[in-house]
């Protein structure tokens, strides 16, 4: 065996013999996604694709993982396609924009995209790059024959060099150990003999979705997370949207069990809430106790109270208690990611 690689590496290459998945993972923010994956975040060295309609969060997910990353000391990279990111709401999502300006990047074509990944995969290892989106990559040739493209039909160009310049990218991701997410969306499949009417596609061919080790649609789940408030002008009381459930489903995961789902929740001031998604799980498995409809019971782990705990009214009311609380807050979010992080050491257990 010695031999066989010695003999290997003289004449290809240390790289030539693959060691596998490393384990290392970054998070993606969320409790509920985390546990999915089954490797409690997404893997490095690998590609990654959020996949779904408009409007179902993918890049806010996106930019909390980046975020996420920036706190760990990791690089990170952001080719801004889509050119719609506001500085303010990078500020409310906690991000310091001083340090993300460097790395946001606005490409002209996808080519100066993929050569920039290149040079930044030379100079830096383990971090994480974000490509927002890969339906708004345009060719360099589009982008050159701009008078002569608008208005015609050019069949599969920006699919022909995503196809070339995945191949030759999947191996550069790999030796820099970087966790690449592509952002995607979700279209009508046009099929002029009517056999694909009401499907869905993606843009950009299949070798976004061939080359992902990872791909995970989201969906935004009507009618959201509601709440009463005043109209300061007609003094109407009306329901206003607060929050937006986004299902979350593994379409394809090449660590773990794929085709799993959950739901998890963006707020429209903050974004990411896992407070909402935690005071879910701990009633589902008695962490909080709920009798019916609407009426929540706390014990004295969560709110201090020896005799009887504390009673509340609504989830709602619950969660403002806990946003309000940050220290039970933060108890019971690490009570729950606890109890996932068990459940998700029993089901790895049970496939080995």
């Amino acid at each position: 065996m010695a031999e066989w690689q010695d003999e290997i590496t003289t004449e290809f290459g240390a790289n030539v013999f693959h060691a596998g998945f490393s384990g290392d993972t970054i998070s993606t923010g969320s409790i509920v996604l985390d546990f999915l994956t089954g490797i409690n975040g997404l893997p490095c060295g690998a590609i990654v694709e959020l996949f779904g309609n408009e409007g179902s969060w993918k890049t806010t997910l996106l930019l909390t993982i980046l975020h996420l990353a920036m706190k760990q000391g990791r690089p990170i990279l952001y080719l801004d396609y889509e050119s719609t990111i506001s500085y303010a709401w990078l500020k409310r999502l906690g991000i310091d924009t001083k340090a993300f300006k460097p790395y946001h990047i606005l490409p002209s074509t996808m080519e100066d995209g993929f050569m920039i990944m290149n040079r930044f995969c030379e100079r830096y290892k383990n971090g994480v790059i974000g490509v927002d989106s890969v339906a708004a990559m345009p060719p360099i040739t589009d982008v050159e024959k701009m008078k002569e493209v608008i208005g015609q039909v050019r069949v599969a160009s920006q699919a022909q060099v995503m196809s070339r310049a995945m191949r030759q990218m999947c191996s550069v991701f790999k030796r820099a150990n970087h966790c690449v997410i592509f952002t995607n969306q979700e279209r009508s499949n046009i099929d002029t003999m009517g056999r694909s009417l009401g499907k869905k596609t993606t843009p950009g061919g299949a070798a976004v979705k061939f080359y992902s080790a990872m791909r995970i649609q989201m969906e935004a789940v009507p009618p959201g997370i509601t709440v009463e408030t005043e109209n300061p002008v007609t003094g109407k009381v009306t329901k206003e949207i607060v929050a937006l459930n986004i299902r979350v489903k593994t379409i394809k995961n090449r660590f773990a069990p794929s085709l799993r789902q959950s739901n998890i929740v963006f707020r429209m001031d903050k974004g990411l809430d896992n407070l909402y998604t935690a005071i879910k799980i701990a009633e589902h498995v008695g962490f909080i106790s709920h009798k019916g409809k609407g009426r929540y019971q706390l014990d004295e782990r969560y709110s201090g109270e020896a005799l009887g705990g504390m009673k509340m009214h609504g989830i709602d009311n619950l969660w403002q208690y806990f946003e309000d609380n940050p220290k039970e807050r933060d108890l019971l979010i690490a009570d729950v990611t606890d109890f996932l992080a068990k459940r998700l050491e029993e089901r790895n257990k049970k496939s080995d």
